[in-house]
């Protein structure tokens, strides 16, 4: 199941959750997995702390939202703010056995920029989704969905941070398989 969610949270909450993003200490890599890529593909995250997911309240604002019958009962995992920059490389990956939500926290994006979220079958053989990255959007998805970022264009004035909040799911996932980039006929 994947559900798209406009306009969550009020101004004042975005303004922090951006200027959380925007002031976090990022890392190399993905926080997801270290097997994506290899050293040639410069990405960058941030974990959060339990200290740092407190102020940013999300958990709070979830549960009072729109989504909170997503994650009711559930356990956060993991919080990450992932920040992409135009021309990356994004691999497709799963999060096994997990509930995603993903909070668009740009204040300011247009769709010439990309940036979207794109959603594979299960086989990880076709597009089955793309979607737009808009401010103050969250997506809720099963983790055994693979999706990847679409790079921004190298237009786009500054970085697109995503804020991603992983929750343990009573769900088995499907086995997930390696790309496969040849189309059968």
């Amino acid at each position: 199941m994947i559900q798209i969610y406009d306009n969550v949270f009020d101004y004042e909450y975005c303004a922090h959750a951006w200027r959380m993003a925007t002031n976090s200490f990022f890392s190399l890599g993905w926080q997801d997995t270290d097997k994506l890529g290899g050293s040639e593909y410069v990405n960058l995250h941030s974990v959060y702390s339990e200290k740092d997911v407190k102020q940013l309240m999300l958990l709070e604002k979830l549960e009072a939202s729109p989504l909170q019958g997503h994650i009711e009962g559930k356990e956060l995992k993991t919080c990450v703010v992932n920040l992409t920059v135009p021309g990356q490389t994004f691999f497709p990956h799963i999060h096994p056995n997990a509930d995603v939500v993903l909070f668009y926290v740009g204040l300011e994006w247009k769709r010439e920029w990309a940036g979207e979220t794109l959603f594979y079958s299960k086989d990880n053989k076709q597009l089955e989704m793309s979607i737009e990255y808009v401010p103050n959007r969250v997506v809720y998805h099963e983790g055994d969905y693979p999706h990847a970022v679409r790079p921004a264009t190298f237009h786009a004035p500054f970085f697109r941070f995503t804020i991603v909040a992983i929750f343990n799911s009573n769900r088995e996932s499907v086995p997930y398989q390696t790309a496969q980039w040849v189309i059968d006929d």
